[in-house]
């Protein structure tokens, strides 16, 4: 199950997410998946801070994802870290990423404008 994201895979969320919802230092993109389970990729621009505070915020969020059985709901989501979700301690950031995964069924498509 956990079969990484490819260049093209990645290219793909960008360019067929359903939605886009930015939070608290969170940009996510959700894109359905053709597998039996949902990826995520994160993403941390070198802008925001040293590599071991990327890292730490990338494994969080990782870690939410699979411990809390969010693949279960069949989305690919890219998230884009900002530099305000570096100082987030780990309760904050599972209960953004849990309430925007699951809150989903009520979000518009986003608009190509």
């Amino acid at each position: 199950m956990s079969k990484s994201l490819s260049k093209k895979e990645t290219d793909q969320i960008f360019a067929s997410n359903k939605s886009r919802i930015r939070n608290s230092g969170l940009e996510v993109l959700l894109a359905p998946t053709h597998l039996d389970f949902g990826r995520i990729i994160v993403i941390t621009p070198k802008a925001i801070g040293n590599a071991p505070k990327r890292n730490q915020v990338r494994r969080r969020l990782k870690a939410i994802f699979y411990e809390d059985q969010l693949y279960t709901l069949k989305y690919d989501c890219a998230v884009i870290v900002r530099k305000a979700a570096l100082n987030l301690e780990y309760e904050a950031l599972k209960k953004i990423l849990v309430s925007i995964l699951t809150y989903k069924h009520s979000i518009s498509p986003v608009n190509p404008t």
